[in-house]
């Protein structure tokens, strides 16, 4: 995951718990996953991963993880293709 396609992450907002802080940045084998910033109640937000290929019942793609820290959210999985 390339540093220039990182985008902008907006200053977290806790009415806003629940709703993407930033845009989505995908990545991985053919795109695969994707990561984001997403507003919480508390005082920082805290950083989502998908995975595209482990949909959830609805079809849409799974949440597998949730971390304090873009670093620490990907950690481990394949960031490029």
């Amino acid at each position: 995951m390339k540093t220039s396609r990182l985008p902008r992450v907006e200053p977290n907002t806790p009415a806003r718990a629940g709703q993407l802080a930033s845009r989505k940045t995908s990545f991985g084998p053919r795109s695969r996953y994707a990561v984001a910033a997403v507003h919480t109640r508390f005082s920082h937000w805290s950083w989502f991963v998908w995975d595209a290929e482990k949909p959830e019942a609805d079809g849409s793609p799974s949440i597998i993880r949730q971390e304090n820290t873009r670093e620490a959210a990907v950690a481990g999985l394949p960031l490029d293709d």
